[in-house]
């Protein structure tokens, strides 16, 4: 398997009269061109309204096809279906799966030169507040 980077999964939700045009593809393929990120797989969800049943469009990437093989990479099922429960009729999801190739880059560096990755992990906004509040604290 080819080496991967750390990778992360993003949901975020979006009311029923959500008006999409093309800003989020447009970003997408932005961090795609820039090399840092690797779009693996983008999924789309939404609650029909009628019905309650989840429709789903998935954008899997041909690289993620590919280091999958007959195995599931992407968005799980269970992953899906949390973020669908969340949802009231009408609404959407979008989930994406990034790959953190800058970190994948920079981890192979130093293990070049003997040295090892000895934490890692992603922060989210709430965290950061938390941070932030704890040093001005102790200032």
């Amino acid at each position: 398997m080819t080496s991967l980077g750390p990778v992360q999964f993003i949901a975020v939700g979006f009311p029923e009269d959500a008006t999409y045009e093309g800003r989020i593809i447009a970003q997408i393929e932005r961090i795609e061109v820039s090399g840092v990120l690797r779009v693996l797989d983008v999924l789309f969800v939404r609650k029909d309204p009628a019905t309650g049943e989840l429709q789903t469009i998935d954008v899997q990437s041909e690289e993620l096809q590919a280091l999958a093989g007959a195995q599931s990479l992407g968005v799980s099922r269970r992953e899906v279906e949390g973020v669908g429960d969340e949802l009231a009729p009408g609404q959407a999801a979008g989930m994406i799966l990034v790959e953190h190739v800058w970190a994948r880059d920079l981890a192979e560096a130093i293990e070049s030169t003997g040295g090892g990755i000895l934490a890692q992990g992603l922060l989210g906004p709430a965290a950061m507040e938390e941070i932030v509040a704890e040093l001005a604290a102790t200032d």
